[in-house]
């Protein structure tokens, strides 16, 4: 295999990875929150819990990674920033938090 071989493929491995990296961040993660916020309505506290702030955890790595390895670019198509990762940051986990606790609140009414 030649130089440029192997360099074009290392440039479709990467492009596939940020691919997937993007695809967390942007679609898998939040329906894997939204899963986890109907578990929790059904049971209440539980191990599902830890499963949806690892997730947010996750997201978060995620978003900063295709920022920082990959060049990503936000949802809009414009090239992202770390000004875009600090928004994401505190969106993520202020709507994360609010619809945790609301979830709980709304479980402990219902049952």
């Amino acid at each position: 295999m030649t130089d440029r071989n192997l360099s074009q493929n290392t440039n479709q491995e990467a492009e596939l990875s940020g691919c997937f990296v993007h695809l967390f961040w942007s679609l898998v993660g939040n329906f894997i929150l939204i899963l986890c916020l109907v578990l929790i309505f059904k049971k209440g506290f539980g191990a599902i819990d830890i499963v949806y702030w690892v997730t947010v955890g996750f997201m978060l790595i995620a978003r900063y990674v295709d920022f920082k390895k990959f060049q990503g670019v936000t949802l809009e198509g414009k090239e992202s920033t770390i000004q875009d990762w600090k928004k994401y940051r505190i969106l993520l986990l202020g709507v994360s938090l609010l619809l945790w606790a609301g979830i709980h609140l709304l479980h402990g009414w219902v049952k």
